[in-house]
């Protein structure tokens, strides 16, 4: 598999786990009044055995105008994971089984395909921890001048799956990330996610099938 396209910005993931470390420092600026308002909360990464996940994926390199696409199947087994597909009519298969724990192997093979940058946020854990989700609600997360806030901004469908979208925007030093997800509280992974970088680039991918 070919990995040249793969930026990983440093910053933004020095924050994703300052967010894990201090996510007391969490600034509630409107998670909702009304107690008749219906909200849910996301546990990511907390799968069922014996699950799959399929995924269209496309990343586009701005500065060289050139994109790469393919197609991702996620098979959660008890407590293997295999992540299989094609990028650019190139086949791969992952297979992890290293740990008793499916999310620990979810997440060592997630990290060794282009899924890594858009599927797998280690910041998603702290962020999203018994935080109730309802649209119109956001927070933020602040820190020596890089800042990261979330927005619940409506809702969507994948996979025949209704979700909460989010839109999430990462600062630092001039640098800005803007993340527009799609979460189901009832799904461990994210109906959709599309990551756009200050320079331009962006990685989406969508959720085309899940089965229990």
């Amino acid at each position: 598999m070919k990995y040249q396209n793969l930026k990983f910005p440093l910053t933004f993931i020095a924050l994703a786990i300052l967010v894990l470390v201090m996510c007391s420092s969490c600034e509630d600026e409107n998670n909702g009044d009304s107690q008749n308002d219906e909200t849910e909360v996301w546990e990511p990464y907390a799968f069922t055995p014996n699950t799959s996940f399929e995924y269209d994926y496309e990343y586009t390199d701005a500065s060289l105008k050139q994109t790469s696409s393919g197609t991702f199947l996620i098979e959660v087994g008890d407590p293997e994971v295999t992540i299989s597909g094609t990028l650019d009519d190139e086949e791969f298969s992952v297979t992890e089984n290293t740990s008793s724990d499916v999310s620990e192997n979810f997440i060592s093979a997630v990290s060794k395909t282009p899924l890594a940058m858009v599927l797998y946020q280690s910041y998603w854990t702290g962020a999203f921890s018994g935080l109730e989700l309802k649209v119109g609600a956001s927070w933020s997360f602040s820190y020596g001048g890089s800042s990261m806030s979330y927005e619940v901004t409506g809702k969507n469908t994948y996979a025949g799956y209704e979700g909460y979208t989010i839109r999430t925007v990462y600062q630092s030093d001039g640098e800005t990330v803007t993340i527009n997800s799609c979460i189901h509280p009832d799904l461990p992974i994210a109906l959709m996610v599309n990551m756009e970088e200050g320079g331009g680039d962006t990685y989406r991918v969508e959720m085309t099938n899940y089965t229990d």
